[in-house]
């Protein structure tokens, strides 16, 4: 994974309270020369998705959290088809599709993006009867119908168990408000169980940062909020303490 980071003095204070700068500055520093030494494609693909949800977490500036969801979606969309499990490669999709929807301006990789998703979904068969799979791509179904803007592509709702805060359900009744509270609530959730798993006071580095992938799932769903727009629903502005996982282009619903 080649990735260039211009400047740690670019960045903010970190976006997630239970980083301090210091670990914030170690946790780069750490992903950075993991992913430049990976070799395998899933090793490559598990140092870009780090990376990412680090720089979030460390209060990067928004247009470098962009260059490195890129390099999540290239490696993503590089590795082997047969490097890992249907379903596995449908949730890195699904979170590629919420990347391109927090950051819609690149063309070349909606199309790509439409591809292979598209292909994926035509081998779902052997994941027929399994638990959760259906539900697993019903989401990207429902996040690749709004990247391609076809709502004729959602998924249907039969035969689903979704969960209480689905946001398919709430998309097929056209509800704003519900569409917004599930992701409010997602967001919020990934934010609380990271810092429930992270111990600030330890000795121990590993402890102190651990949590950071949790907290840093969430600014994805601020991708995930911009399904409401492309479907037309009337979806009201995040609520504040939610706001830092927004880049403040993509706060409307």
């Amino acid at each position: 994974m080649k990735f260039v980071l211009r400047s740690l003095d670019r960045f903010g204070a970190p976006r997630w309270e239970r980083l301090s700068r210091s670990d914030a500055a170690v946790l780069v520093g750490y992903w950075y020369g993991r992913g430049a030494a990976a070799e395998r494609p899933l090793e490559r693909l598990t140092c870009a998705r780090g990376m990412m949800m680090t720089l979030f977490c460390a209060g990067a500036p928004w247009d470098e959290i962009a260059k490195a969801a890129d390099g999540y979606v290239n490696e993503a969309l590089a590795a082997p088809r047969d490097a890992e499990s249907t379903i596995m490669r449908a949730i890195h999709l699904t979170e590629c599709m919420q990347i391109q929807l927090v950051f819609p301006d690149d063309a070349a990789r909606r199309a790509r993006l439409i591809e292979a998703g598209s292909a994926l979904l035509a081998e779902q068969s052997g994941t027929r009867g399994v638990p959760g799979h259906a539900e697993t791509l019903a989401d990207l179904k429902l996040h690749l119908a709004a990247v391609d803007e076809r709502r004729e592509a959602l998924p249907a709702l039969e035969g689903l168990e979704l969960g209480c805060y689905s946001l398919l359900e709430p998309v097929h009744r056209a509800d704003g408000a519900a569409f917004a509270e599930a992701i409010d609530a997602i967001v919020r959730g990934a934010r609380d169980r990271g810092t429930r798993c992270a111990r600030p006071d330890s000795a121990l580095f590993v402890q102190r940062i651990q949590g950071f992938e949790d907290v840093g799932s969430g600014f994805l769903y601020g991708g995930s909020r911009r399904i409401g727009a492309v479907f037309g629903l009337r979806v009201p502005e995040p609520p504040p303490d939610t706001l830092p996982f927004y880049p403040p282009d993509a706060r409307s619903g």
